[in-house]
């Protein structure tokens, strides 16, 4: 009899399945520079492809990209990723947090 703390598969498929399972891959470390030349080349596929202007922007107040589409013909964003509404609050929040624990006693 085989003691196993994991559960014995069932089928050939479940094991065949837990074999071939990937392990998951090592981060690799991206310079500022490979970002920025990736995000320029996916906002010039996406303008190719939708006809409007794509705005990618790093936000250093949140830690995050901020991608915004406005209409080139009008130059109104027509759609923003996070949306405004939530950066705000974002923003905020991280504020609050700081005034909560970077008051000294």
């Amino acid at each position: 009899m085989q003691i196993s703390k994991y559960p014995q598969p069932t089928s050939p498929v479940e094991a065949e399945v837990r074999v071939q399972a990937p392990s998951p891959a090592p981060a690799k470390k991206v310079t500022a520079e490979q970002v920025t030349d990736g995000m320029a080349r996916l906002r010039k596929k996406l303008e190719e492809m939708q006809g409007t202007k794509v705005q990618m922007n790093y936000d250093k107040d949140i830690d995050r990209v901020i991608i915004r589409y406005t209409s080139q013909s009008t130059g109104e964003v027509v759609h923003q990723i996070p949306t405004e509404k939530f950066v705000e609050f974002e923003k905020e929040f991280i504020k609050s947090v700081g005034l909560l624990f970077d008051h000294k006693a």
